[in-house]
Parts: C-alpha cells; structure tokens; sequence
C-alpha cells in the first residue's frame, strides 16, 4: 500500500466567492473518521495523505479495477446545505482536489436539513448510460440512501451519430460549456454550467489514470477536449432542440462526474492545452475523436489502454493521435476563447516583464483580492512584474490546483480572467441590487414569454443573482424582455426547485424565487473589501504620486451612448483620460472633456470594453460606469 493525497476547495458563486471556516470531514468506507479540517481565508483546506493500493496496478488493465481506493468526505458550513460525497478516488502517489461547490440555505421551514449527496461509481469498469448526480433528502441519513447500482451496457461505439450538421464556423474555446447529467432523452436530468478548463480535467481524472505516462495523458486529454469541441461547433444537440452542449452518458459523450476530485497533474495539463485541438490538415472543423478504453471496449477511435503501450514505446501525443486516426491529422491552437475578449498575448509572463499585460493582471489580481485574501496585494500596478506580483500569482495559481510557478501561461491567464469576471460580476449585481426596486412581498403579475415590462427585468436580476450560487440556472440578459432565453432559465429554476417546468412566472414561481434570493442574501452575502495592509514580500518603490481620493460618483440612471450629452458624459471622458495613461490603446490622444459623447468617445468606451472584458457596445450603462471607477481608483 501507498499513500495519495487530497486536498479540498470550497467555494460559492461561480467560484467567486470562497467558504472560509468550512468544515471537512473525511471517512473511511467503514464510517470512521479520519480527518476534520477546517478551510481558510481561501476555502482551501491542507492535503492530507490517504491509503491507496500500490501505483503499478494502474499500469495494467488486467489489475486496474482494483487499483486505488474510495473515501466519503462531508462538508457543513454556517448558511449553507452540508455535502456528502461519496467514493471520493485516491491513487497511490497522486494529488488530487476536491473542489466543493455550496448553495446557500432556503430560508422556507420545507427546506431544512437538505443535504446534497453525490454519489460515485467505479469509472474503469463499464460503460453506462448515465449516473444519478445528486439526491435531494429531507431529514434522511445521506449515508443510507438506496441508490441502484449503474446498467451495465453492451460496448457502444461513441461515432455512432451521423455527419454534422450543415454550415463552417470559426473554432473557439467556451468559457463555460452546459452538461446534461444524463442520457439526451432524459427530460428530467439536471443541466450544470461547469468551466471548460475543469471540465477537460474532469473527464480526464474519470476515464483515465493519472499515473499513466505523460505522452499517453495528453493525447488523451487532447482527445478529450476535441471531443468536445466538436459537440460546441457542429451545436450537435442544440441544433436538435436540446438546451445544452454535451451529455454525461458514455452512450453519447464522454464520463463528466459532477463534484468528482480532480487528480493535479491532469488539472495542470488541461490548463496548458485547453485550446489545442485535433483536426484533419486542410479542414476547419474539430475531428470527431472517438474513443472506448480498448479492453472492455472496442471502437474504431482510439484505445484509452492502447495510449499506454504506445507512450511506453517512446511515442509523443501526436505520433500516439496518427496512430489511431490517421496519419493527416495536426494539432492546432487557438485563442478565440468566447467571452473572454482580451486574448493571451501568446508568450508566458514572468518576472522582470514589464507592459500592459502584465498591468492588466495586477489590476484583476488585485480585484480577485477583494474575496480572496490570502492573495497578495499589489501595491503599485504599473506593469512591472515584480517580486510581489509574483507571489501574488503563486498564491492564485495554489488555490486553483495550478502548478506554482509564478508565472502567467496560458492556463493561468485564463482562469485569472474567468475568476475576475465572476467576482466582478457578483459586485455589480450586489450593486445593481440597489437599483432594483425588490418589493418586500412578490408581485402579482403573472409572466411569460412575450411579457415586457419592469417586473421582468424584477425577475431577469433575480434569476442572475440565483444563477451565480446554484450552476443549474442560466443567466439572462436583463433587458425587460421576456424572452426564449428568460424562458428557458425559468424552466431550469422551476425543474430545479420542485415546480411544474412550464416556464410561467405565477404566484408560486414568485413566491420561490423570492425565497431563494432572500436566502441568498442571507447567507451568502459578498465578501466585503479587503482594506489595502502591506504588501507581502520586499519593500516596493513607492508611487511617484499621490493617489488621488477615492472617486465614486453614482451611476446617473440612464444608458449614455453617442449623441448623449450631460455630466455623466464628462465624467465618463474624465475617467477615460485617466485610464489611458495606463491603457494608451483606449485613445490615441485624451478626450475632451465637454460633456459630449461623440465618435473619439464611442470609441474610447469600446477600446476600454474590450480591455476590461466586457460587452463590446461603446454604451455606458452601470456595468461600464462600475468598472470604469474601479481601474480609475485603483491607479
């Protein structure tokens, strides 16, 4: 016997909000308690060393059912449900984290003692059409509930679907992608919004092994991401009516296993190839890369065990790919990455760098700080990658499950800006909530598709508070228009929170949705600013000026854009003089200061959107305003 290690990350809001003081219990499968620990400013917990069976049992198919070891681990925290996750997978020599996800506590009397239980099953064994990814239990013991073991399914080929559809579209990487926890015809499986860099490692720690050798674990995980990759760009289920992008079910898709740990090392590596796909040299379109594990399964893709075989012969991932799919396929990356508008500049940023890359970091960095605040501030944010930005990403990259380094690849670039969005995200609702006018009591009205008015945007800012803590419901854009998509994020609310899924806002509807945004807020409040403290590390030069006093005008009401004359233009045109100091991209000369909001303005406002990662509009509504204020306060 070995031991493998685990540690654990608890976390709210999309990843933006840690759960610090979270208590994690671990289990043996007797029911013995091992380890109580408790998370810290960051939600992370220490790792802990867990028996497994020896590592060289994984390297074979004959010995690999037996080859590592399960443990039950329970989460409880002040506010919110308890989690009780079971078969948690250790294997010998190997990190894993266990990233734990909390929904706040309903305040309603039916909803006391929830506990949220994932349930896990053997992944190397057999193939199946899908798993049950939670259970709902009121008052009952989680550790007792009956659960029927998975269908064992004949071997299915996973290129049983036909040509794509119609129509060549550029490749890009989604920030998120939308799995149905289930088989496609499964109505009532949960759809969870899951980031794609933790997806690919997701499907990677449950079909594979992370002991394998490093050539084998990449063009697995190459095929991995291809796989989905295809899904996204020929919109294989959402062109046939279905509101999500992949599946579950080993039947259709690849094994995702919602809440699962996720082994280190295949968290590194996705993270550094998330956007290298596998095509066919002269095509566009991702190849479609089937796969089966080669000894259970046979398929005309690739093996899975035959990956280990050829790596151990000293293959790279691309020779292993050739073998299985042709001698004309090539590796391509990209960095269209959907939502995430500022690309990666394309070379690591490191200590001693100094441009705007590296400043915009800082700046994100520093914001990130707000909720997590083990992070190091960075004092002065000029571009210069110093000691202290350094450190400040090491302790980023340590509670994210990235390797150390201290440096901004690829991966690292992406999740800072993912978390930034989602933080800043959770502010401006927060924010918005006081521009909102939320009635004590639900209105009346009944909504639906087709409803315009002020209680629809009531209702569009209540379901994007609730979908940054509970990942099964869409955000909406809120524009008082009761559309497809305010439909189709009502219907997951309702499914989701025991209503009839007809996407109809009545008095129950009402009455739930008030219900859970009250809870919400709570007891999941947003973490308040972290006062400024000393920086950690070496002493930095001070600025050579005085930082101006905080300015915070509030938000003038109305949307400004071109033709738009008033002092909340001029305010804009000051900000925006400021902010190109430090960003000369936005204008290439200041702006007049006069209250008018011309083209060089119109301009300047989509230069500093496309920065800062927002909507490309040149239209200044509170969004805008609010970020506008934040880099200005924060040079």
């Amino acid at each position: 016997m070995q031991d493998g290690y685990l540690h654990t990350k608890v976390t709210a809001a999309n990843d933006a909000m840690p759960v610090p003081g979270a208590k994690v219990t671990i289990y043996a499968k007797d029911g013995a308690k091992l380890y109580e620990q408790t998370a810290d400013a960051m939600g992370d917990t220490p790792s802990v060393a867990l028996t497994a069976p020896d590592a060289y049992l994984t390297q074979s198919p004959e010995t690999a059912i037996n080859s590592y070891a399960t443990y039950d681990v329970g989460i409880t925290a002040p506010g919110y449900h308890p989690v009780v996750i079971h078969d948690v997978e250790i294997v010998a020599t190997q990190d894993s984290l266990l990233p734990v996800f909390m929904h706040p506590n309903l305040l309603s009397d039916q909803e006391e003692g929830v506990t949220r239980v994932y349930h896990r099953y053997i992944h190397h064994e057999a193939e199946q059409d899908s798993q049950p990814e939670s259970t709902i239990s009121a008052g009952q013991d989680p550790d007792h509930i009956d659960v029927p073991p998975p269908a064992v399914l004949s071997p299915l080929e996973r290129a049983q679907v036909g040509p794509p559809p119609e129509g060549v579209r550029h490749v890009f990487i989604p920030t998120y992608i939308i799995v149905h926890l289930g088989s496609p015809s499964n109505a009532n499986a949960r759809n969870v919004r899951v980031p794609f860099i933790e997806y690919i490692a997701n499907v990677a720690s449950s079909e594979i092994f992370p002991t394998w050798p490093e050539a084998s674990l990449r063009a697995n995980i190459h095929a991995i991401t291809t796989f989905a990759l295809n899904r996204i760009y020929t919109e294989w289920y959402r062109s046939r009516g279905h509101n999500f992008d992949i599946t579950n079910s080993t039947q259709f898709d690849q094994f995702y296993v919602h809440g699962r740990n996720i082994f280190d090392n295949l968290m590194s590596i996705a993270a550094e190839v998330y956007s290298t796909f596998v095509r066919r040299e002269g095509f566009t379109n991702p190849f479609f890369t089937s796969y089966c594990n080669g000894t259970t399964s046979t398929c005309r893709g690739m093996s899975q065990w035959g990956t280990v075989t050829l790596a151990n012969q000293g293959m790279d991932p691309l020779q292993i790919l050739r073998r299985f799919y042709g001698n004309d396929i090539e590796l391509v990356t990209t960095d269209n990455v959907r939502d995430i508008t500022e690309t990666f500049p394309g070379t690591p940023l490191r200590q001693g760098d100094n441009n705007r890359y590296v400043q915009l970091m800082q700046l994100y960095l520093n914001r990130i700080r707000q909720n997590f605040p083990l992070i190091p501030r960075i004092e002065n944010p000029t571009g210069q990658f110093d000691s202290v930005t350094e450190q400040a990403v090491r302790a980023f990259q340590r509670t994210n499950n990235l390797p150390q380094t201290g440096v901004i690849d690829r991966g690292t670039w992406q999740l800072i800006t993912r978390i930034y969005v989602a933080v800043t995200r959770l502010a401006e609702l927060d924010a918005e909530g006081h521009r909102v006018t939320i009635p004590n009591n639900p209105p009346t009205t009944t909504l639906r598709q087709g409803s315009r008015g002020n209680d629809v945007r009531l209702l569009q800012f209540i379901l994007n508070r609730v979908s940054q803590f509970y990942e099964f419901v869409p955000a909406v854009t809120q524009d008082g228009n009761f559309g497809p998509m305010t439909r189709a994020s009502v219907e997951e609310f309702q499914r989701n929170f025991r209503l009839t899924p007809d996407g109809v806002v009545g008095g129950q509807t009402w009455g739930r949705l008030f219900d859970v945004y009250r809870s919400i807020r709570e007891n999941a409040p947003t973490p308040p600013t972290v006062p400024p403290g000393p920086p950690v590390g070496p002493p930095v030069a001070p600025p050579t000026t005085t930082p101006p006093t905080e300015f915070r005008p509030p938000y003038p009401g109305t949307l400004m854009r071109r033709g738009s004359r008033s002092e909340g233009v001029r305010t804009i045109q000051r900000l925006l003089n400021r902010i190109r100091t430090r960003f000369p991209a936005i204008s290439p000369a200041p702006l007049t200061e006069d209250g008018i909001f011309g083209p060089l303005t119109e301009t300047a406002v989509r230069n500093f959107q496309r920065i800062d990662q927002i909507a490309i509009d040149g239209i200044v509504g509170p969004i805008t305003w609010n970020r506008m204020l934040d880099l200005y306060n924060s040079m």
